[in-house]
């Protein structure tokens, strides 16, 4: 095929980590829902994720994903919850 790309490490152990790392971030996202509610914890479970994927983190990309992850648990907190009227996980502070 032409074009084919030619993998010469297929795992290495940094990308190991990182993937472990995400699976865990997801689970404690997961056990804490419960008490921080969708809003906050999947605000903090995008910003994590992000910080764990790049490797080059320069102030712009603090800056972006941070925005990014403030934003877009509302967008889908409306998304879901207003308009597709699907009950999703509150908080003890009703988030």
């Amino acid at each position: 095929m032409k074009g084919k790309e030619i993998i010469e490490n297929e795992l290495d152990l940094k990308s190991v980590v990182k993937s472990l790392v995400i699976v865990a971030i997801i689970v404690g996202f997961l056990l804490a829902a419960p008490y921080l509610g969708m809003l906050i914890g999947s605000a903090i479970m995008i910003f994590l994720i992000g910080l764990v994927i790049e490797d080059d983190k320069t102030a712009r990309f603090i800056v972006k994903l941070g925005t990014i992850s403030c934003l877009f648990p509302f967008v889908a907190y409306f998304l879901f919850s207003r308009y597709l009227q699907v009950p999703l996980i509150e908080g003890v502070w009703g988030l």
